[in-house]
């Protein structure tokens, strides 16, 4: 009986990222307009980091009204739900970029900026599209992470498999499948799935170089497909916006 490669790499990637289970939890809550403030106050604390990340958003000069706060149910309300989900996405997306070491065939300066990118293109495109942004920000911003995963599993064999490609993004899928079996799309699609995000989340990350064969998420796969083109397009345009 012949393995299956994508239950061969995550057994081979340690530690596997674990699950962050406050993401689903806050994108359902995102998702119900009649959510109770208590039960995201709830979920946040839980994470103490994530606490005291959320209260010194609270606090800074952007959300600051007449004083500072510790009180993390009114620091909730003044960031307002959508923004504490999206802070949570970001500190989670962050957390897992330790996997991949230099040399291994990602630019961890060059791969978040490109992530963020996408999260902030698919959920501008989400929203003129009629569907949740919050969904496909996630989504894009996460786009990408299978990347991690091969670089994890096969370190510098991983790094001149991305040389080769030479930052052409079809010609790297093209050659994850021959080198890996399994491209980076795929294994950020059962990562998502693994996490038990919604299935237009999973779909729309291991279906986004291939649209057009997603079983039933077209839609929202497609959504990231060009929020990935237009954050390639613009990505050099902002160099010079951030620091090196």
């Amino acid at each position: 009986m012949m393995s299956d490669p994508v239950v061969d790499l995550f057994e081979k990637v340690e530690p596997l990222p674990t699950a962050p289970m406050i993401l689903p939890k806050l994108l359902s809550a995102l998702s119900d307009p009649d959510v109770d403030l208590e039960e995201v106050v709830v979920l946040v604390a839980q994470d103490p980091a994530m606490a005291a990340t959320v209260l010194k958003l609270c606090n800074s000069a952007y959300f600051a009204d007449s004083s500072p706060t510790a009180d993390l149910r009114q620091a909730v309300t003044r960031v307002g739900l959508y923004n504490v989900y999206r802070l949570v996405v970001t500190a989670c997306g962050q957390g897992m970029l330790s996997i991949a070491e230099p040399g291994w065939g990602v630019d961890m300066h060059n791969f978040w900026k490109h992530s963020v990118l996408t999260g902030l293109a698919a959920e501008v495109l989400a929203t003129d599209c009629g569907e949740m942004g919050g969904p496909m920000f996630t989504a894009g911003l996460l786009h990408d992470f299978g990347k991690l995963l091969l670089a994890g599993a096969f370190e510098a064999d991983y790094g001149r498999v991305s040389s080769q490609a030479a930052g052409d993004p079809g010609k790297l899928v093209e050659m994850e499948r021959i080198a890996f079996l399994v491209d980076h799309a795929q294994l950020g699609g059962e990562l998502l799935k693994r996490w038990n995000f919604p299935i237009e989340v999973e779909a729309a990350v291991r279906w986004h170089h291939s649209p057009e064969t997603g079983d039933g998420s077209n839609r929202f796969s497609s959504i990231i497909t060009v929020a990935d083109t237009v954050a390639h397009l613009i990505q050099p345009c902002l160099s010079g916006c951030y620091p090196q």
